[in-house]
């Protein structure tokens, strides 16, 4: 059976803006990935959601995407497109999770990173991102029933790397397996980028 969670995401968060630590953390930061995406799309309009579900059913996490819309209200309502799991999230704006002020810089040259839903969903998940990092991630789009398109330039391909590479290192099983396989998705991408860029574009200090 789909659960439906009605949720005031400021229960999450202390008298001091920090997070709840165990279960109850874990759960807002599943939320916060709705709410990025959530804050970056216009009212009335939705938008698939690069993070797997993590409803439980049958003992296994479901894994379909999720997908969001930001009513009239200004509430984010969530549900799978699998198990319809879903939600309505409130008073999201103005907290960490909130990108919709985050100012993105502008390139000459972008491309399109076309990645698996898995993907994205372990750098989402185990990543350490920059705000602006977090709004190209949530600014994804899909590019077919698996796949999404992340729309970056090559200094924000680098740092996708950078981030995932990382993020590796202190994974393991699945999710270093996973996570490899995007950063060399995201490395063979930005050396076709380079290719396009001027010698004085190309900072030295990211080739490394």
């Amino acid at each position: 059976m789909s659960r439906t969670y009605v949720t005031d995401i400021q229960h999450f968060f202390d008298e001091h803006g920090r997070l709840a630590q165990g279960p109850a953390g874990d759960m807002a930061r599943y939320l916060g990935r709705i709410i990025e995406v959530g804050s970056v799309i216009p009212v009335g309009k939705g938008r698939l959601v690069p993070l797997r579900c993590g409803n439980p059913a049958h003992r296994k996490r479901c894994g379909g995407q999720l997908g969001a819309v930001v009513t009239p209200a200004g509430s984010i309502e969530w549900e799978c497109i699998s198990c319809h799991e879903r939600g309505v999230i409130t008073n999201w704006a103005g907290t960490a999770f909130d990108l919709s002020q985050v100012a993105m810089p502008e390139a000459e040259e972008r491309a399109d990173l076309v990645a698996p839903l898995i993907e994205l969903d372990a750098v989402l998940r185990r990543c350490e991102l920059s705000r602006p990092l977090r709004r190209v991630v949530a600014e994804t789009t899909n590019f077919s029933e698996e796949h999404l398109s992340v729309f970056a330039d090559y200094e924000q391909l680098l740092a996708l790397r950078a981030a995932a590479r990382q993020a590796a290192d202190g994974a393991s099983g699945a999710d270093r397996r996973i996570l490899d396989r995007f950063t060399g998705r995201a490395d063979a991408l930005a050396t076709t980028l380079s290719q396009f860029l001027e010698p004085d574009e190309t900072p030295s200090e990211l080739l490394n």
